[in-house]
């Protein structure tokens, strides 16, 4: 869960410091691949000097059961991105069977990042 969490913080990263998703960065992304070096990569091509505040994740799932994880998650988070447990939340929600979320097909994940960027002048 962690993996496909953190593949979304990192579209998140992009989309806050305005340069596009990680299409407009790298050919694929598949699946399996190592999380941390993706993440690497993802933050040298934010803007030197780029300070990141915090990050909220929603994760949209019927099953599994996400909240014995949270901690887990967010401390993972938090030593990748170089922020406080305090700055980075993770929480659950469902669509009341709804959906492919809703008929456990899939999970669904929605991350907010805010950063500053620095300026030119």
């Amino acid at each position: 869960h962690v993996e496909r969490l953190q593949i979304f913080g990192y579209i998140a990263l992009l989309g806050a410091a305005a340069l596009g998703d990680l299409g407009a960065h790298f050919a694929q992304v598949e699946a399996g691949c190592d999380s941390r070096k993706l993440l690497r990569a993802v933050l040298e091509k934010l803007p030197p000097g780029t300070k990141i505040h915090n990050v909220d994740a929603t994760i949209i799932a019927q099953a599994p059961r996400i909240a014995p994880f949270v901690d887990d998650m967010r401390r993972v988070i938090a030593a990748d991105l170089g922020l406080e447990f305090e700055c980075v939340g993770v929480k659950a929600t469902t669509t009341d069977g709804m959906g492919f979320t809703g008929r456990a097909e899939g999970v669904a994940v929605a991350a907010v990042v805010t950063l500053d960027r620095p300026t030119d002048g």
